[in-house]
């Protein structure tokens, strides 16, 4: 008797331990999004949690945009003297250095149903979502990307205004 009490005991802190293990990873996805956008009173306005955005924020059949700030090494001196082919600029070794990174990055996200573009000089890829998607299946996705280690934090805002919104 005392064994199946311990069992079940063990099967159930078990269970308890890996609920909470799965939420805690989720609140890690989570805190790498945040959300932007235009408000008439406030003025542009960044938020954490989809549940905090105002109802106005995202209006049915907005245009929704992700800038993604990746997570790799960035370019040092050193990098750039170890690895630059024979007289190589610092900006044509940027630019090989990042296209390089980024587009390894993309591949593993496996983001080819989307309408993609990558940075030539940063660390970072933007998507741009299809109108009918909709805050909730944007963010779906992000919470998707947002799973991997190569991915240092998402901005979802309308495809409007994110040349105008400052890096995450």
């Amino acid at each position: 008797m005392k064994k199946k009490l311990f069992a079940l005991l063990l099967i159930l802190f078990s269970g308890a331990l890996c609920l909470y293990a799965c939420e805690g990873t989720d609140r890690q996805v989570e805190s790498k999004i945040a959300f932007s956008y235009y408000d008439s009173n406030e003025g542009y306005s960044t938020v954490s949690d989809i549940d905090s955005l105002p109802v106005t924020a995202f209006p049915e059949k907005t245009k929704l945009s992700m800038q993604i700030q990746l997570t790799y090494e960035p370019i040092s001196e050193a990098l750039y003297q170890s690895q630059k082919n024979e007289s190589e600029s610092y900006v044509d070794f940027s630019q090989r250095y990042h296209t390089k990174k980024n587009r390894e990055i993309l591949s593993e996200l496996d983001l080819s149903e989307h309408q993609v573009m990558i940075s030539e000089y940063a660390p970072f890829i933007f998507i741009t979502c299809a109108a009918d998607e909709g805050i909730e299946s944007t963010y779906a996705l992000a919470k998707d990307i947002a799973k991997s280690d190569a991915v240092h934090s998402i901005k979802i805002c309308p495809s409007d205004m994110d040349h105008a919104l400052p890096a995450a």
